[in-house]
């Protein structure tokens, strides 16, 4: 065998490798379809994995009405690209914000940690006390 040789069949090696673990060159953008995810078990409905969030703060604007803003930093824990999803409720002067992302039960991905920014609106204010919940994470907001 000469050099030619070992270079092609590395090649199809490594390609084939790419091919059977699934790696591939993901789109992203607007219009991009979702990743989709090969499951073991039909139907098995998706685990929630809550973001590693390390720092928040709130950010008020100047307008009328008084507008607040929630900006959020830390990472998830794994290297699967998922589309994290935001969830605000409000209760009162109590607002919960959970971030997360749903992988199937037995999805299989890289163990690196992926940093994530974000800044989220949370709506009119009014002035008063508020207690603002990040998954675990709080904080306590005078306007």
């Amino acid at each position: 065998m000469n050099i030619e040789d070992l270079t092609r069949w590395f090649l199809i090696l490594v390609l084939g490798l790419f091919g059977y673990l699934g790696i591939s060159r993901q789109v992203e953008g607007p219009g991009a379809p979702p990743p989709t995810w090969p499951t073991a078990t039909p139907g098995a409905a998706p685990m929630r994995i809550p973001l590693v969030i390390e720092r928040a703060e709130t950010i008020a604007l100047e307008s009328y009405p008084l507008q607040l803003q929630l900006r959020v930093s830390g990472y998830q824990q794994d290297g699967c690209r998922v589309p994290v999803q935001t969830v605000i409720a409000r209760d009162g002067n109590t607002i919960s914000v959970s971030i997360f992302r749903e992988l199937p039960p037995d999805a299989l991905c890289t163990q690196v940690i992926m940093s994530y920014e974000d800044t989220i609106p949370l709506g009119d204010f009014t002035g008063g006390h508020y207690t603002i919940h990040v998954n675990d994470l709080t904080l306590e907001v005078d306007l």
